[in-house]
């Protein structure tokens, strides 16, 4: 992977381990690939990368669970890749609304690079990347070869662990949360896939293209400006519940950060702004 900085190889060689049965091809594109264009989006990163495209039937869409500890921000960025028909086309990190103007991405100090499993646990990922500078080769002793082992039945592959905790995504060590009971974990599901199906099937006819990265970052600042403007006016002008109010608020911020909450988002636009110019015309 020549011409990629050291952050952008180690979480590459990241993000292809955390998507090996996700998208089995990553792992040749990355190898095949070369760095573009990098921009720092205010918000996280972003880097064009060309490589060889896939199968026509491969998905579009960012994926990945990738974090790293950068600089000296309080938390994580999060950093994905982005396909299209499963052709390699950039890198993509977001800070979770840190400022990260003053960052340069090419030199930064950076640590603890870390996945989440399906549970929301974090997992460390050991780089096999090495220093730009290489020790000394010693020439190995010969040793007597070791005694054949006995025959075992293959184990599936670990993932790697560290001795010592890795930091979430808050970048402190959490206390240990008590284990979701089954009718929690069931309300939780339900309410997910009402929020799938409600936003999934508003305005299903109107196609968007796919945003850019300043775009996705204006539109996520724009969605949690929104929610927490709506939630200061129902505690201010209508007297809602302070702690009830903004917890919705977060919840459905979050949610409408995801792929599909801004593609609901930018298909709402789209209508509204329908909408306006139709009334313009009947004037």
């Amino acid at each position: 992977m020549s011409g990629y900085t050291r952050l952008e190889s180690v979480v590459l060689e990241a993000l292809v381990w955390d998507l090996s049965e996700e998208l089995p091809a990553l792992g040749a594109q990355v190898r095949a690939s070369k760095p573009g264009r990098r921009r720092n989006t205010g918000f996280g990163l972003f880097t064009d990368i060309e490589a060889p495209a896939a199968a026509a039937s491969s998905p579009s869409g960012d994926f990945g669970t990738v974090h790293v500890m950068v600089g000296a921000l309080r938390d994580p960025i999060a950093l994905k890749v982005r396909v299209r028909d499963g052709r390699l086309l950039g890198l993509v990190g977001d800070s979770y609304l840190q400022d990260t103007r003053a960052i340069d991405f090419e030199r930064v100090a950076f640590d603890q690079v870390f996945t989440v499993d399906e549970d929301g646990r974090s997992v460390a990922f050991v780089p096999s990347v090495q220093a730009s500078r290489e020790p000394e080769r010693v020439a190995p002793r010969p040793v007597a070869p070791p005694p054949t082992p006995a025959p075992v039945a293959p184990q599936p592959k670990p993932r790697p662990q560290l001795p010592s905790a890795v930091k979430s995504s808050a970048s402190r060590p959490a206390e240990p949360k008590p284990p979701q009971t089954t009718e929690a974990k069931t309300t939780l599901a339900k309410s997910t896939a009402y929020m799938d199906t409600l936003f999934d099937g508003f305005a299903k006819d109107v196609v968007v293209e796919e945003p850019t990265a300043s775009e996705r970052t204006g539109l996520i600042v724009a969605v949690w400006a929104a929610a927490f403007g709506v939630a200061t006016i129902l505690v201010l002008g209508f007297e809602a519940p302070l702690t009830p109010v903004f917890v919705l608020a977060f919840i459905v911020a979050r949610y409408l950060q995801r792929p599909r909450g801004l593609a609901a988002v930018r298909r709402g636009l789209v209508v509204w702004r329908r909408h306006l110019e139709s009334s313009k015309a009947a004037r």
